[in-house]
């Protein structure tokens, strides 16, 4: 019927329960809940793709899409990692250019 949506969940779950699920292509790295909460599972240099697809009334037509999600964590204790924490760990650089890599040390006092 054309209507539009932009809340689905509320505070105590969805609003049409069974109508919209999720999923993430890893689960290892990345996990979503039937809410789409994301939690992180472990560190990934790439992307991770999380989908939502609608389960339509029949005779209506199924719908999905997806975003791709960086895992970057804090290191985990004795860990190092390279990389920015938020974003592509190493983004995008043009051929031949100089850039600096962030490094993260977790000593198990303090992250340096």
């Amino acid at each position: 019927d054309g209507s539009q949506h932009a809340n689905l969940f509320s505070s105590t779950g969805a609003l049409l329960p069974g109508l919209i699920s999720f999923s993430s292509e890893n689960p290892a790295i990345l996990t979503v809940n039937g809410s789409g909460s994301l939690t992180l599972r472990s560190n990934s240099f790439g992307t991770v793709a999380v989908s939502a697809s609608i389960t339509p009334s029949p005779g209506y037509v199924s719908v999905q899409n997806s975003v791709l999600v960086t895992c970057n964590l804090l290191p985990d204790v004795g860990d190092v990692d390279l990389g920015g924490i938020a974003a592509a760990a190493i983004p995008n650089q043009p051929v031949g250019s100089a850039f600096t890599v962030p490094i993260y040390l977790n000593s198990g006092s303090q992250v340096f």
